[in-house]
């Protein structure tokens, strides 16, 4: 097993776009509503107002699912080795 060492959710292209998907994969259009609200303006508050959970809490249970993957996992998601959701 290989030990994830991502700490924030918007650290990089990769991470941010995986960790969407995830959210996604729960609350189907969540990414599309998000984008909705982020046309001028962007707000951590945003999570909890789309999700009734702060990000914080979505981006810790996420963690909690991906965030020790195998190295063969890794393989199958990007340099993060955070897999796409559906992979796993």
């Amino acid at each position: 097993m290989i030990s994830i060492q991502i700490q924030v959710w918007d650290e990089g292209y990769g991470v941010t776009e995986r960790f969407l998907e995830y959210c996604d994969s729960l609350k189907p259009g969540f990414t599309a509503a998000l984008n909705k609200k982020m046309r001028n303006t962007y707000s951590d508050n945003y999570f909890q107002e789309l999700w009734g959970k702060k990000l914080d809490q979505l981006w810790g249970d996420y963690k909690a699912k991906y965030g020790n993957v195998t190295e063969e996992e890794a393989s199958d998601g990007d340099a993060s080795g955070f897999p796409f959701p559906g992979m796993m």
